[in-house]
């Protein structure tokens, strides 16, 4: 019995070495997508493949838990796929920007993106949702962006933007005509 309960408390501790930690997106006006990435890695392997979210990769950072810079080299088959040299690091640290995550039709904005694990997405400021193919599991918003928890899987989520102030609400404001004295 003692032996069962030491497998069943190993069980999860395999199952979560070499996972991903945090995957975050970050949508903005432009259409462009910040995309934080943490996952751990093991310590005495010399490399670790990660395959990124998008088609053009931009501003790629790719830091260990201490902060220092990780050598990578992009894969001669796939361009998603990068070899992170990892020998010593348990943790692996993933910046970037892509343009190629969320697309544009009209007005509204497409983010579409298919995950093997949750994750966060933090909407553009004043954007409002019109369409989702999955619900959220937790939802808030902070300083005029939506923040979603997300389930793993395919998400297609449509969006339009709002100005945030419109002309109509400001008052108007004649200017004074300096050619015209008062009677």
């Amino acid at each position: 019995a003692f032996v069962l309960v030491l497998l069943a408390m190993s069980v999860p501790l395999q199952n979560s070495f070499g996972s991903n930690r945090t995957l975050d997106f970050s949508l903005f006006p432009d259409g462009s997508a910040h995309v934080f990435y943490e996952l751990e890695s093991d310590p005495l392997l010399p490399d670790t493949q990660v395959e990124l979210f998008g088609d053009s990769i931009e501003n790629l950072v790719v830091e260990d838990e201490n902060g220092f810079l990780l050598s990578i080299n992009e894969s001669a088959n796939n361009p998603n796929i990068f070899e992170v040299e990892t020998l010593g690091a348990s943790t692996i640290m993933i910046n970037y920007d892509t343009y190629s995550l969320v697309s544009k039709s009209g007005k509204i904005w497409s983010f579409d993106i298919d995950t093997s694990t949750e994750y966060s997405l933090i909407m553009p400021k004043n954007s409002v949702i019109v369409g989702m193919t999955t619900f959220p599991i937790d939802m808030n918003e902070e300083e005029n962006r939506t923040k979603m928890l997300l389930p793993p899987g395919s998400l297609e989520l449509t969006y339009f933007l709002t100005l945030a102030e419109s002309a109509q609400d400001k008052p108007i404001v004649e200017a004074e005509d300096s050619s015209q004295t008062p009677i």
